[in-house]
């Protein structure tokens, strides 16, 4: 293949990648690779739509090669393209690297002329379904590529084809494309690619449908086949939201074989993707026909459970997981939630409740009703929170969804439009409320409730409601599997070392911090997936990161006392570098080590930070490779300098770093004591150490720590007891020797 060629079909496309195939063509090439039953087609590479953007027209090498193309799909088929007999329809689509649902340009039942019309016709042995294929084609044709102006449909199918192909292109920067992009950080350089694909129908009767599936619920994150169909219908039907669709499962009881194939078919692509899938298919005359895959827009909500699934059942790891989640996401979820009995109050009230639908995208919202995108964003621009409030929403309604804090329509089902582009968003949604009768500035709701523009409503994603009025919010409680998540996010997260050198006024007993640290730990899990697990998770955060503050400017000092009885310097010509640097810092031999000489140190290096690393290394390479003798230095204080350097690079997360600290030895016994800030009672960390990896469960730790050493943090003891009063009580009264001091 040359170097030049911008036009694969999909049997040659294979070694092509994601930013030249777009994720549509991507898709569709893994799929047919597989042998699914994809439609044959052809991909014109994002490069070309850079090209139009630089130059104002299309390549001309490119001509030739759709040509070259399409006598390949004429081949595949046994159709020809502008043919009077069995004519060859195909569906130009945008197919960025970034899926832009609804963003860009598409053109279906292309190649339709009065000859063409008349074949189609005569193959299929029905008039209606011609005509109506027909009227889509023209509808479709003058509004993307005619752009609505007064022009005849060219006659000729190659010069429909090429300007659609253009008009593919020139959507890439149309207002609504460039507006998603920049909320969805998507670079504007990349372009989209241009899918042209033979058409399958699914509007050729009752034997043939056109349907949206995803592989799990991409609203609560359920493992679940989840998604929509429509019977004798094409899937800009569906996507569009003109008409409210049949759910997934009753699939089961029409035809049982089909759905059995869908879901086989949406399993093995999970598996393939290790994510969770949006695939769309048609079916005609019952032939199962796959149009797309790509991973799945998901709530906040979804895409913590469906890590946390993912995660159990060994497809990814919890690293992995992590990454699946964007900050957005994960900032969501501590959003407020409509509180129970407030909630429960207004929906009994049937003159509160004005609509009723699908909950399309989870999560609550109080906002003004707004009936006219542009009108939502102008008032959201003014600082008004607006619910935007839509019989359907449309891809041109795009800047006016973004503003909105929840979205709600009339008509259509969970993959519509408002569905897709709220999930993606992370905002409520409620579709398909068909009860409601939405006006240019007003509503009707059930009941007769009325709405008009500015009157308070309140969003339910999660049930489906909306009702009138403000509705009290509170915290959100979260389920075992997002507090799950929530805790790989604090185990996996390097929280970058803050040296805080005001803290060597400071007093840490570190036996209690000990005690508290693992009681913490071990109380963490023993409530996983109850109400307490949150407020149990902040505490154990606060105590490691008190501890990790403190012991990483312990270490520094600790550091600097064994340097100054030590003999570095008679060295000098093995370690000169490292000597300068110590000796900056204030270390010189036989340094007396009074609080003056700690104080020094502290100051130096606290208005020298980046000296810090540079210290702790040269520390380092000189106890490893220097010549030591006795109690003095050596490999073991090498071992102490690494475990701080590597917490200072963000190699070692803080919870690594406490642990290690506690286990840390120099010559004579634990590493502790080198200066007053921390002192512990040694004898003492040996044995809480031991009991910490001794102890079987929870009661048993907290009796053995608690007899060793008798201070733990009050507000442990208050959650303590409030997982087992009756047990934490005995045991904090039964005071039995301990040494606290």
């Amino acid at each position: 293949m040359s170097e030049r060629q911008i036009a694969f079909l999909f049997s040659e496309a294979g070694t092509r990648g994601l930013e030249k195939l777009g994720g549509k063509g991507f898709g569709l090439v893994e799929m047919a690779m597989a042998g699914f039953p994809v439609p044959p087609g052809f991909i014109i590479t994002t490069g070309v739509c850079r090209a139009y953007h630089q130059e104002g027209r299309l390549p001309n090498r490119l001509f030739w090669q759709v040509e070259r193309c399409i006598k390949a799909l004429e081949k595949q088929t046994g159709k020809q393209f502008g043919g009077r007999k069995n004519p060859l329809l195909v569906a130009v689509r945008s197919g960025a690297k970034d899926s832009m649902p609804g963003m860009m340009e598409t053109v279906l039942n292309l190649g339709l002329t009065h000859e063409t019309l008349q074949g189609l016709i005569d193959e299929t042995k029905n008039e209606q379904f011609g005509q109506e294929t027909n009227l889509r084609f023209k509808e479709s044709f003058r509004k993307t590529v005619l752009d609505n102006q007064d022009q005849e449909i060219p006659s000729d199918p190659w010069q429909q084809l090429y300007l659609a192909i253009e008009a593919v292109c020139k959507s890439w920067n149309c207002e609504r494309a460039v507006e998603y992009r920049r909320v969805n950080k998507i670079p504007d350089h990349l372009g989209t690619a241009v899918v042209i694909q033979a058409m399958v129908f699914g509007n050729m009767g009752d034997d043939s449908l056109t349907g949206v599936v995803f592989s799990r619920n991409v609203n609560t994150g359920k493992r679940e086949l989840y998604g929509e169909y429509l019977r004798n219908a094409q899937g800009e039907e569906l996507v569009s939201g003109v008409r409210t669709p049949n759910n997934i499962d009753l699939l089961v009881q029409e035809n049982p074989d089909l759905y059995l194939e869908l879901g086989l078919r949406v399993e093995e692509l999970e598996a393939k993707r290790r994510d969770a899938v949006d695939v769309e298919f048609t079916v005609e005359h019952g032939k199962l026909y796959l149009l797309q895959v790509r991973n799945a827009k998901r709530t906040p909500v979804a895409a913590v459970k469906i890590a946390v699934e993912m995660v159990k059942q060994g497809l990814i790891d919890k690293k992995e997981a992590i990454k699946r989640v964007t900050k957005d996401q994960l900032n969501s979820l501590t959003r407020p939630a409509f509180n129970k009995l407030s909630w429960q109050l207004a929906v009994n009230n049937p003159q509160r409740i004005f609509a009723h639908g699908l909950p399309a995208s989870e999560g609550a919202a109080i906002g003004i009703a707004v009936f006219d995108p542009q009108r939502a964003r102008i008032l959201v621009e003014s600082g008004a929170s607006v619910v935007l409030i839509r019989k359907e929403t449309k891809p041109e309604d795009f800047p006016g969804m973004i503003a909105a804090k929840a979205i709600v329509t009339e008509i259509g089902g969970v993959v519509c439009h408002a569905a897709v582009v709220a999930r993606g968003l992370g905002i409520p949604a409620v579709v398909g409320a068909g009860m409601i009768d939405v006006r240019t500035s007003s509503a009707y709701g059930i009941g007769l409730n009325f709405v008009h523009e500015g009157d308070w409503v309140s969003v339910d994603g999660n049930s489906g409601v909306v009702v009138l009025g403000k509705v009290e919010t509170s915290d959100h409680q979260f389920d075992c599997k997002v507090a799950t998540f929530l805790g790989w996010v604090e185990e996996y997260s390097v929280r970058k070392a803050t040296l805080k050198f005001d803290l060597v006024n400071e007093r840490c007993d570190v036996n209690a911090g000990l005690n508290n640290y693992y009681i913490a730990e071990a109380l963490l899990l023993a409530v996983k997936g109850s109400d307490l697990e949150r407020e149990v998770r902040s505490l154990y955060f606060k105590v490691r990161n008190e501890l990790a503050d403190v012991f990483s400017v312990y270490l520094v000092l600790a550091l600097a006392s064994e340097l100054t009885h030590t003999d570095f310097h008679k060295e000098k010509l093995k370690f000169p570098m490292e000597i300068k640097i110590i000796e900056e810092v204030g270390i010189y031999q036989d340094t007396e080590r009074t609080d003056e000489f700690f104080s020094i140190i502290a100051k130096f290096l606290e208005e020298n930070l980046n000296k810090v690393p540079e210290f702790v290394q040269a520390a380092e390479k000189i106890f490893r490779q220097g010549s030591w003798l006795g109690y003095m230095g050596g490999i073991k204080w090498a071992i102490i300098a690494q475990t701080l350097l590597e917490y200072l690079a963000g190699k070692l997360p803080p919870a690594l770093f406490v642990d290690r600290v506690f286990d840390l030895r120099h010559n004579s016994g634990p590493v502790f004591n080198k200066h007053q800030m921390v002192r512990s009672y040694s004898a003492g960390i040996t044995d809480q150490l031991n009991a910490k990896r001794d102890a079987g469960d929870l009661v048993t730790l907290v009796k053995i720590l608690w007899r060793l050493y008798s201070q733990t943090h009050p507000d442990l003891k208050l959650l303590l007891g409030k997982y087992d009063k009756e047990t934490y009580v005995k045991v904090f009264a039964s005071r039995s020797g301990g040494n606290g001091r």
